[in-house]
């Protein structure tokens, strides 16, 4: 089992992570093109 510290840890990257993902998802292919995304590397980032 984790210690407490470690558990919240992770489960505030896993957010972040989640959190990050969508607004990615959110934007349009033109933005995704203009910071050097496409919409398939989105997954493969995390």
């Amino acid at each position: 089992m984790l210690p407490p510290m470690r558990l919240l840890l992770l489960i505030w990257r896993s957010w972040v992570a989640a959190r990050t993902r969508s607004e990615l998802r959110a934007l349009s292919d033109r933005a995704l093109r203009d910071i050097g995304l496409e919409r398939g590397q989105i997954e493969r980032l995390f």
